[in-house]
């Protein structure tokens, strides 16, 4: 009597567990906007809402449980290096930033609460959130085409479809996590005709992937799709002689696949192999221990203009630009956390292929950690939450097959979740939700041109966030209050330099007549990024309305000998303007 009762219970929570998880989910993996339809959906908004969605599910988890009466927890070694990871992370975010972004902080407590939500799943419902991916695509082509499609050039449109991610090398990727899923999963089904269904929906990905024109996609496809196949059909076995065929033709396959990824599109392999070069001068500064979380961003920009100021005949010159990310995300962890972090994230991985288990759904979830380890060598991943909060599920899934587990009395772990999701909601409800009404009333200002009453919104969060910053400084510029201007882009410039804001920055100088000042940022913002036209221009209609025409000619020649990387309207308008002052 008391099992039927229990089931009956654990079925009906889990029907009410479900109809609240399967919206959250489904917002975290396709984001949408509550204050205005901007192109992309703004990051700051997704991952504190998201925040705060998962913060409900864990209170729902925690009802169950507790009404459940559960008596034990499963911890394992991805919970101890996770664990570690993230406290690691913590410490170097207090000791290393003066200013801690919002924005890194949101992120990490989320992936830290989604990791116990997931873990919190019984493993035979994760099957749900992995064909949730299925409809998540759908939308995310629906979105492309009713918001992005009739912006895009003409003859190209299918090719440009990137969904709410920024650029189409993170929608390549994602349509490879779903084609690696389906490939994995399709043994789920047992009807003939759902398996068709999911053979013609990944013939209809492949023409997809392929068109997102990003080789780091189609090569972690590549790899996440060779370990589900021989996960499911077992490698060959081979005599002596045909093993070192095996070996030969290999290598030969991967040295022609590597020479056309290279030469594919040579000037952005060279562009990455410029930003490595420049990190590996980052991490000398400080290879143990890094220089702190968000690290990279905050100072990329800073040594890449020292670079061009020592060698400013580079062969990068013409290839380097404003730069955040590093396009190798072990690369950029060594930077910010050092080599300690990337010896914990080592213990992290080695843990996760711990699990022996040859069961299809593992091998497929192995499938997608690899293929994302591959990507993540050549591209930034991290820096779009959707994926981030993907990766994350997978993880936690990988983690949950460890049968190396140890028992722990499940009361105390529930009184610390308890703690944890108290003092959760109050973080949400003191800190996340007056920065979101912030943000808010900046969406409402900036999509009614209302920019007046942007001198009402404290600039915490400009401070914060660089990109908002920008161009409230251009704002504040094109209203000329330069002094107010002027006050916000030091700030900027002091967390997180790049080449707009300087440029902003030196037009603030400018309007308080500051020009000396002017001169020097404007200089710096040129040797930031040596193929821009614009900080020199700047500086030579500066000196010819201050009446100093040998200077203000001085830049015209330096801009009408500079080799153009690629004619804009904009450009030839400069040109024009530097011809005739050049000839006066």
């Amino acid at each position: 009597m008391w099992v039927a009762k229990l089931s009956n219970a654990y079925y009906k929570y889990f029907i009410i567990e479900w109809i609240i998880y399967i919206p959250c989910l489904l917002y975290m993996f396709f984001p949408g906007t509550l204050y205005y339809v901007p192109f992309i959906p703004n990051q700051i908004e997704h991952i504190s809402i998201s925040l705060g969605l998962i913060l409900v599910m864990l209170i729902v988890i925690l009802i169950r449980n507790f009404s459940l009466k559960r008596e034990r927890i499963k911890l394992n070694q991805v919970d101890f290096w996770l664990a570690c990871w993230f406290f690691y992370q913590l410490v170097s975010l207090y000791f290393t930033n003066s200013k801690i972004s919002f924005e890194v902080v949101n992120q990490q407590v989320f992936l830290g609460l989604l990791y116990v939500f997931i873990r919190n799943i019984n493993i035979n419902k994760h099957k749900y959130i992995l064909f949730l991916l299925l409809f998540v695509v759908i939308l995310q082509i629906l979105y492309s085409y009713n918001v992005q499609f009739y912006y895009f050039i003409p003859g190209k449109k299918i090719s440009q479809i990137h969904g709410t991610f920024f650029n189409v090398n993170l929608w390549g990727f994602y349509l490879s996590v779903t084609l690696i899923s389906l490939l994995g999963g399709r043994n789920c089904f047992k009807t003939t005709w759902l398996k068709c269904i999911i053979y013609i929906y990944i013939c209809l990905l492949i023409p997809f992937i392929i068109l997102s024109n990003s080789r780091s996609a189609w090569f972690s496809c590549f790899i996440g799709v060779l370990y589900v196949l021989f996960s499911e059909y077992g490698i060959p076995k081979f005599t002596n002689h045909q093993k070192w065929l095996v070996y030969i033709s290999t290598s030969i396959f991967f040295f022609f696949l590597f020479s056309f990824l290279y030469y594919y599109k040579i000037d952005s392999t060279r562009g990455r192999l410029f930003i490595w070069k420049v990190s590996f001068n980052m991490i000398i500064n400080n290879p143990i221990g890094g220089i702190g979380i968000d690290g990279f961003k905050r100072t990329y920009m800073l040594f890449q203009e020292h670079y061009f100021a020592k060698h400013p005949n580079s062969i990068y010159a013409f290839l380097a630009d404003n730069n955040y990310f590093a396009f190798n995300e072990y690369l950029k962890i060594v930077v910010e956390q050092g080599v300690i972090g990337l010896m914990l994230l080592g213990g992290v991985i080695y843990s996760l292929f711990q699990v022996k288990s040859k069961e299809v759904f593992t091998c497929t979830i192995k499938g997608i950690i690899i293929s994302f380890l591959v990507f993540s060598l050549f591209s930034n991943p991290t820096s779009s939450f959707t994926i981030v909060s993907l990766i994350g599920c997978f993880v936690a899934m990988l983690s949950s097959r460890n049968t190396k587990s140890l028992q722990v009395n499940y009361k105390c772990f529930l009184g610390g979740t308890f703690v944890i999701s108290i003092l959760g909601i109050l973080y949400f409800v003191f800190l996340i939700v007056p920065f979101m009404r912030s943000y808010q009333e900046w969406n409402k200002a900036r999509s009614n041109c209302m920019y007046s009453s942007l001198k009402l919104i404290p600039n915490t969060i400009f401070i914060y966030h660089s990109d908002i910053g920008v161009v409230q400084g251009q704002i504040l510029n094109n209203l000329q209050e330069y002094s107010r201007a002027s006050v916000l882009l030091e700030n900027i410039n002091r967390n997180y330099p790049s080449y707009f804001s300087l440029l902003e920055l030196g037009k603030s100088y400018k309007g308080l007549k500051k020009y000396h000042e002017a001169e020097v940022i404007w200089s710096r913002a040129s040797k930031m990024v040596p193929l821009r036209f614009v900080p020199l221009y700047y500086l030579a209609k500066m000196h010819e309305e201050r009446g100093e025409t040998d200077k203000a000619k001085y830049y015209a020649k330096i801009i009408l000998e500079k080799k153009i990387k690629v004619m804009t309207p904009e450009l030839y308008r400069i040109l024009r303007e530097m011809t005739i002052l050049n000839n006066k």
